[in-house]
C-alpha cells in the first residue's frame, strides 16, 4: 500500500512495482503515513484517520476512522502486533484491536506533549513501548509506555533490530547500543 495526496493506492499482489488505477481509493485527507497489524491498515492524514482491512486490493474495505486525531508526523507512527501508534496534536494515538484511544492523556497534558514538538517526533516501537525522539534545546528520547519517562540522551536517529533484538541510537554521528 502507499499514499499520494489524498489517494491510498494498493499494488498488485506481489507485484510492488504494479500500481493499477482500479485499486486507489479516494480519501477525504491527504494522507501522511501508513502502519499496519494484521491484515488492518491503517492511514494517517491530515484530519481524520483511515482503516483499511482485507488481503485482496481488488475488495479492500476502506472507512473513516470515528475519531479526529490527525497524523502530525510521519516518521511518528509505529506499527505493533496488536495496534498502530502515532502522534497527534493533542498526544499519542493508538488504533488496534482494543479500539482507537489517546494513550497519554492520562499521562500527559495536552501543553506537556506540544512541548514535545510532536510534528517533528521521530520513533519506534521496542520491547512494548514507544521511544520518540523529540526537540527541546536539543534531540532527546521519550519512552511511553505504563508511565513517561524523558532521557537526557540526545539522539538524531533510532532503530529497532528485530533479528538481535536491540534498540540502537546515533548521537554525534556514531551508533549506540541502548542499554549496552
Amino acid at each position: 500500500a502507499g499514499i499520494s495526496g489524498n489517494q491510498l493506492c494498493f499494488s498488485e499482489p506481489y507485484q510492488p512495482h504494479a500500481w493499477p488505477r482500479k485499486y486507489r481509493r479516494t480519501i477525504a485527507y491527504r494522507g501522511v503515513a501508513l502502519g499496519v497489524f494484521g491484515s488492518t491498515l491503517v492511514v494517517g492524514t491530515e484530519g481524520r484517520p483511515y482503516i483499511a482491512q482485507g488481503v485482496d486490493p481488488e475488495t479492500m474495505s476502506v472507512t473513516m476512522a470515528g475519531v479526529e486525531f490527525p497524523c502530525v508526523s510521519a516518521r511518528g507512527m509505529v506499527s505493533t502486533d496488536n495496534g498502530v501508534l502515532y502522534p497527534s496534536h493533542d498526544g499519542l494515538v493508538y488504533i488496534g484491536v482494543n479500539g482507537t484511544e489517546l494513550t497519554t492523556a492520562s499521562l500527559l497534558s495536552r501543553a506537556n506533549w506540544q512541548a514535545l514538538t510532536p510534528t517533528n517526533l521521530f520513533a519506534v516501537w521496542h520491547a512494548g513501548r514507544y521511544y520518540g525522539c523529540y526537540f527541546d534545546t536539543q534531540n532527546r528520547i521519550i519512552i511511553i509506555g505504563d508511565k513517561v519517562t524523558r532521557s537526557d540522551i540526545q539522539s538524531t536517529a533510532l532503530f529497532s533490530d528485530p533479528v538481535d533484538g536491540n534498540l540502537y541510537f546515533v548521537h554525534n554521528n556514531a551508533i549506540y547500543r541502548w542499554n549496552a
